[in-house]
């Protein structure tokens, strides 16, 4: 039975003292009490990041043919055996990222440690693979669901050559990641492919909200079914381009003027990231690739492999021997003697002026491309 005190006691101090014990119940749990005597948060369900392990480091992204391929001394014909004209070969590994919890989740990836421009999807399961990560670069990752937010992981992809998978097309891979001038091409400003006309939904969510590409240059000619796939707020270029050496290639000075108006759409950092595509993606994406590799000191070796990829792909008709004995090499040789004695480089800044970009274009598609 209340005291005779508390009979008497004002409606508004009881009122104060009540709120004077919550508070204090507060200050000291961090939380308030439910009638079972739980808090609010032993009624969430915590989540609990498994992997990849914090600070883990050297998680390999590229599939084991093809860094066993980068790995061996370069040759012209060391390729040859991993051509088949029977499937892709290059897809990239993927990482699985596993948590504990119940419930829907939000998974989170950034470069950034402040999580700022993050990939994000929506999880029903605690997992999630994904593939096509940058190399040799750390991550952030972090999951929430339920009214909680997990702990944030980081984590180191091992160097390497950087191919995507892109649900509906083939030939996909980032040409950043090799040596060059102040480290060569950054990752994730320019990717090539064969023809986007067969992507799915799933592959253009991919190219939108995880490659975020914000260019699509089209190579091929009217007819090819030439048309903007990746739609909405992409922007699409579409340019028909000579390629390799010879009769009507990017040496004929007829096509200079095309080559000019291709080569300028790198001299706009609004333009990236891009993704550049033929048909095949491999003659006139990958003479046009292998102008702004030349351009930012990209090795000879590493040019080399880089066109090679293509042959871990389905696509082509000829053994990589073949084609660098008929086409590539002619591309090569071309461009290193525009200029008696010059390096690759300096033939590539020369064959540009020449076409008619400006020296600061060429310095733009430089620092787009390498800063």
């Amino acid at each position: 039975m209340a005291g005779l005190s508390d009979l008497n006691e004002p409606r508004n101090m009881k009122l104060i003292k009540t709120f004077a014990v919550i508070s204090a119940l507060i200050l000291t749990t961090g939380c308030v009490k439910t009638e079972a005597g739980k808090t609010d948060l032993d009624m969430k369900e915590k989540i609990k990041l498994v992997s990849p392990s914090d600070g883990q480091t050297e998680i390999e992204t590229t599939n084991r043919l093809v860094r066993r391929f980068v790995s061996e001394n370069y040759t012209l014909k060391c390729c040859d055996k991993y051509f088949d004209l029977v499937s892709d070969k290059y897809a990239p590994q993927e990482i699985e990222f596993r948590w504990e919890g119940r419930g829907k989740y939000i998974f989170y990836l950034s470069e950034n440690k402040d999580f700022t421009d993050p990939y994000t999807v929506a999880c029903d399961a605690c997992s999630l693979s994904l593939g096509g990560l940058k190399t040799g670069i750390e991550y952030f990752w972090k999951v929430s669901g339920n009214g909680c937010e997990s702990e944030v992981f980081s984590f180191t992809t091992a160097h390497g050559p950087r191919t995507v998978y892109i649900d509906g097309v083939t030939n996909s891979r980032d040409i950043g990641s090799w040596d060059g001038i102040n480290g060569g091409i950054k990752q994730g400003r320019v990717f090539r492919t064969a023809y986007l006309d067969k992507i799915t939904d799933e592959g253009i969510r991919y190219c939108r909200e995880f490659l975020k590409i914000r260019t699509e240059l089209d190579l091929r000619t009217d007819g090819e079914g030439n048309r903007n796939m990746l739609v909405h707020d992409v922007n699409y270029i579409n340019i028909s381009s000579a390629y390799y050496a010879g009769d009507h290639s990017i040496y004929d000075r007829e096509n200079y003027e095309a080559t000019k108006r291709i080569l300028e759409i790198f001299a706009d950092k609004d333009n990236y990231p891009v993704l550049v595509h033929c048909t095949v993606g491999r003659d006139r994406t990958g003479t046009i690739a292998f102008l702004l590799e030349a351009l930012c000191g990209m090795s000879e070796d590493d040019i080399y492999r880089e066109y090679d990829l293509s042959f871990f792909s389905a696509n082509g008709d000829h053994e990589p021997s073949v084609m660098h004995k008929n086409f590539f090499n002619q591309l090569y040789v071309g461009l290193y003697r525009y200029v008696q004695g010059g390096a690759l480089s300096d033939n590539a800044r020369r064959y540009c002026l020449d076409i008619g970009l400006t020296e600061r274009q060429i310095d733009a598609i430089i620092a787009n491309l390498t800063e």
